[in-house]
């Protein structure tokens, strides 16, 4: 009985550090009016360690990227209001898929995304190339001026597979993942320049409209 109750009340803290952590795997979630999540909890001790273990780092995440956003505060949430609109962009994608391996902030004047060599890096909206090849620092890069006039900048790629003057699609695949340049691995570095210049958090910049990296 009292293994019962033991059991219990470790699944109910287990399903609140979840909660708190956001995370998908192990919930049953009904879509619609009603939508609610029903925790789907282990019962053995590793697979309880496990979920643990996973709640932390997700925690983790989650606090790396608020702090990315204090830190932009300055230079992203001042801004908001010119930021534009989904709309004036035709949709806006994730351009790589990956964790934040380092923030926006100080000498740092975009994110880095970190995954493996050759992962695919993606148009993140509508818009024209203006810059594709060898760039001091980066190896390899691409700039894109969308429809609104924002520019974004993606660098260190192994290979790139768009040329200047190429009209490129919210999602279109640019480039390749590489280390070129001043880097230690393989990862994406991408900026975000507002239509007058200002360099802002893309972070900031993706989740306006809907894209968060977190």
């Amino acid at each position: 009985m009292g293994s019962t109750k033991q059991r219990s009340r470790c699944q109910r803290s287990i399903a609140g550090v979840l909660a708190a952590a956001g995370l998908t795997a192990g919930l049953a979630v009904v879509s619609g009016p009603t939508a609610s999540a029903q925790p789907a909890l282990p019962i053995g001790l590793g697979e309880i360690a496990q979920y643990l273990d996973t709640a932390a780092a997700a925690l983790d995440n989650v606090a790396g990227a608020l702090q990315s956003l204090r830190s932009g505060s300055d230079a992203g949430l001042s801004s908001l209001g010119s930021l534009g609109s989904l709309g004036s962009l035709g949709g806006v994608a994730r351009p790589a898929s990956g964790p934040i391996s380092q923030h926006f902030g100080g000498a740092h004047r975009g994110i880095d995304i970190a995954a493996p060599m050759g992962a695919p890096i993606l148009a993140a909206a509508n818009g024209t190339v203006i810059d594709s090849g060898p760039a001091s620092g980066f190896g390899l890069w691409i700039r894109i001026r969308h429809d609104d006039g924002t520019i974004t900048t993606y660098g260190h790629q192994d290979a790139n597979l768009v040329s200047v003057g190429q009209r490129v699609f919210a999602g279109q695949r640019i480039a390749n993942v590489g280390s070129r340049g001043n880097s230690t691995g393989p990862h994406l570095h991408f900026e975000v320049d507002l239509p007058g210049g200002m360099k802002v958090n893309p972070i900031l910049w993706l989740a306006t409209r809907g894209v968060f990296m977190f």
